[in-house]
């Protein structure tokens, strides 16, 4: 009696995705998701617009360092229109925080609040976290400041992808 061939069933590895799905919180702001499709960086980005100038800030900013390497020399400026920051730098959190009655910084047209960069060294999911712990605005009238609520925007910004702006109560812009 011929024997009949044989056949090894085969069992495919499963293809281990290039993708992290990230989201964006905040105390203050609706979060944001994107899907990093084999991205390597990735731009968390905050903006604000206030028809008062900023007077003082104070925020930490929280990653997961497993999934998100901060890019501290692109990032070195975490606000960058304001020049008297303060920023401490821990694994998976940045502490930042600015001060100035005499020079308030003017915030009339959207401008970038708080930006980090990231080099992407995991997959799967994460988040990063903005949490604003104080924001004042402010005029100057008479050398006296008065100090009010502000208008507050976000973006996120990845490499190829469009931002996506959203105001404080989650409408999209």
């Amino acid at each position: 009696m011929p024997t009949q061939p044989t056949t090894q069933p085969t069992t495919a590895k499963p293809t281990e995705s290039k993708n992290l799905n990230v989201t964006a919180t905040s105390n203050y702001f609706p979060s944001a998701k994107v899907t990093l499709v084999n991205n390597k960086e990735l731009c968390v980005e905050y903006e604000l617009q206030s028809s008062m100038k900023l007077v003082n800030a104070e925020w930490a900013l929280n990653y997961d360092s497993s999934k998100l390497k901060l890019d501290v020399a692109r990032s070195k400026d975490f606000m960058p229109n304001v020049s008297n920051e303060v920023t401490n730098i821990k694994t998976g959190r940045i502490l930042s925080n600015f001060t100035d009655i005499t020079d308030l910084k003017d915030f009339t047209n959207k401008k970038t609040f708080v930006r980090a960069y990231f080099n992407v060294i995991g997959t799967g999911s994460t988040t990063v976290d903005l949490n604003l712990k104080t924001l004042c605005v402010g005029f100057i009238d008479n050398d006296l400041i008065c100090s009010l609520y502000s208008s507050i925007f976000m973006v996120i910004r990845c490499t190829n992808l469009v931002p996506v702006f959203f105001d404080i109560y989650g409408d999209t812009l």
